[in-house]
């Protein structure tokens, strides 16, 4: 007759049992949606303590140990993270995404090979948006067709994967597609305010089509949400330089060397603003250690070359550097330009300084500095009159708004070549652009004096004096 008293208590006991293991997993997985909403916040130290609590509730969870592992690898706790993924596939050999974050350690540490470790998450789990999107990580430097099909594909599978979003649209500028970079980029954001990443990218893409406000807006942000996000703080610091702030560029610089000591951007544009900012030593200084992280960009010989040429005065230095930067870079307008002008200065060789400014001029139609300076060496040297004017009529065509170069060709016509009337016009435009300008209003009182404007040549006489010209009127 105790026979189903016993069978009731057993099947009570049972059902206590069920009621409290499913209250533990719904707490459980509460905590991990807790841990990812906190994980796509950048907020780390909550995510890692939301993980732990899960792995006490259930130890034997493998989303817990996962979600763990994405928080030590956002730590840069990379054993950690490691320990974390592999105790999710010893849990379950099919959660495939734990792959994933083991080729996301890899692709940190340079360490193992993780693309392989990338197949192995699809392959096992290829409904998870993120291993899609690790691989498109790893694809982008060497196929980035590839990764921006995985990076699609991610966006396939979940809609919101604002990483995905993140990284194809940086995939769109690297291919010079700044529209699809923006239309992704700004979806990255709608999705997820707090990931610094997006922000970097789209400030590069504002930077590019020029919108410096939009920006600064995008990096600072950036930087704010991650203080220690390289790129961010370099692209700043070479939005300043861009600006002309050169005190704002050389902060931003100077942090970068904290952050990325081991890369040689920060080192060479650091270098750069410190020679800007005259501290020329210091400048080569860096610009030295940014030779020995990097030996083979043009650009770090290019600003060591202006350094030692226009700071420090060693033209030998600087022409060395110069034909370093060409060698590595046999197209570098620039740096032929500045060539040129030692070849002319300082070594005298014509011939060779003319060469230099033609090829930059074939390579970049617009740089008006090396027209500028072939038109002197054409006009002071060579007597060639009708090509320094040809030269700096192109230069003013392309910057109409420098004062000097009307007043440089009016000094031709005038001095020259007795075309007065055409030099008062260059003059008058080249005070237009700046009213204080004294030698404009000496050339200018001097053309007027050769045409009989007597009256109007002593009052130019007078401006030129009242704004510093020294030289005294016939």
């Amino acid at each position: 007759m105790s026979f189903p008293a016993v069978r009731s208590l057993v099947f009570a006991s049972a059902l206590a049992l069920s009621a409290a293991a499913y209250g533990t997993d719904a707490e459980v997985a509460a905590l991990c949606d807790q841990a990812q909403e906190l994980i796509d916040s950048v907020n780390w130290e909550e995510a890692l303590a939301a993980c732990d609590e899960a792995i006490e509730l259930d130890p034997a969870s493998p989303e817990a140990y996962f979600l763990r592992g994405r928080t030590n690898l956002g730590l840069e706790e990379y054993e950690r993270a490691t320990d974390d993924f592999r105790t999710a596939l010893e849990l379950d050999p099919a959660y495939g995404r734990a792959y994933a974050g083991l080729a996301a350690v890899a692709l940190s540490t340079g360490s193992g090979d993780p693309l392989q470790l990338a197949e192995m998450a699809i392959e096992t789990e290829p409904g998870f948006a993120w291993c899609h999107y690790i691989r498109g990580r790893l694809l982008l430097p060497v196929r980035p067709e590839d990764a921006a099909a995985d990076f699609s594909r991610a966006i396939e599978l979940d809609p919101e994967a604002y990483y995905a979003y993140t990284w194809r649209g940086h995939y769109h500028i690297t291919k010079g597609e700044l529209d699809l970079a923006l239309a992704d980029l700004d979806r990255a954001i709608e999705l997820n305010d707090h990931w610094s990443s997006a922000f970097t990218f789209r400030g590069s893409v504002f930077y590019k089509l020029w919108n410096h406000r939009s920006a600064l807006a995008d990096l600072s942000r950036a930087i704010e949400l991650d203080e220690e996000n390289y790129y961010a703080v370099l692209w700043r610091g070479m939005l300043f330089w861009e600006l002309g702030d050169a005190e704002a560029a050389f902060a931003d610089f100077d942090r970068s060397t904290e952050i990325g000591d081991a890369d040689y951007a920060g080192f060479m544009w650091r270098g750069t603003a410190l020679g800007a900012l005259g501290e020329y030593e210091a400048a080569v200084a860096d610009l030295n250690r940014a030779e020995e992280l990097n030996p083979d960009d043009a650009e770090v010989y290019y600003n060591r070359a202006v350094v030692y040429a226009d700071g420090l005065g060693e033209m030998e230095l600087a022409l060395a550097d110069y034909d370093r930067a060409i060698e590595l870079d046999p197209e570098h307008a620039a740096a032929y330009c500045n060539r040129g002008n030692i070849q002319e200065d300082v070594l005298g060789d014509y011939e060779a300084a003319l060469a230099d400014w033609d090829r930059a001029l074939e390579l970049d139609p617009g740089l008006w500095q090396a027209l500028v300076n072939r038109s002197k060496l054409y006009a002071v040297t060579l007597g060639d009159l009708d090509r320094a004017l040809e030269d700096l009529d192109a230069a003013i065509e392309i910057r109409p708004d420098l004062a000097f170069l009307p007043c440089t060709r009016a000094h031709i016509l005038s001095l020259e070549l007795g075309r007065y009337t055409e030099a008062l016009e260059d003059y008058s435009l080249a005070i237009g652009l700046d009213p204080a300008y004294a030698e404009a209003y000496y050339g200018r009182a001097l053309a007027e004096e050769a045409l009989g404007r007597h009256e109007a040549a002593a009052e130019d006489y007078a401006k030129a004096r009242q704004y510093g010209y020294t030289a005294t009127a016939p």
